[in-house]
């Protein structure tokens, strides 16, 4: 599976609305383009972390608002 359906999939399935805003402003969606247009290295990064906010039940958009401040 690509990364792209990989995480379109868990956003889905953490019911992650696009059309919200984070803190500083930016669309969840606006944020997660970038992921996706983002290197092959990086992506499997996000995807390792990704992984251990689902395993802990962590919060996906506290993570999402740390990535929205390098945008």
């Amino acid at each position: 599976m690509n990364f792209y359906n990989l995480f379109t999939t868990f956003l889905n399935e953490k019911n992650i609305e696009m059309g919200e805003f984070l803190q500083n402003n930016k669309q969840v969606g606006d944020v997660c383009q970038a992921i996706c247009d983002t290197c092959p290295s990086e992506q499997s990064k996000i995807k390792d972390i990704l992984v251990q906010i689902d395993f802990s039940n962590g919060n996906v958009y506290h993570f999402l608002n740390h990535l929205s401040k390098a945008l």
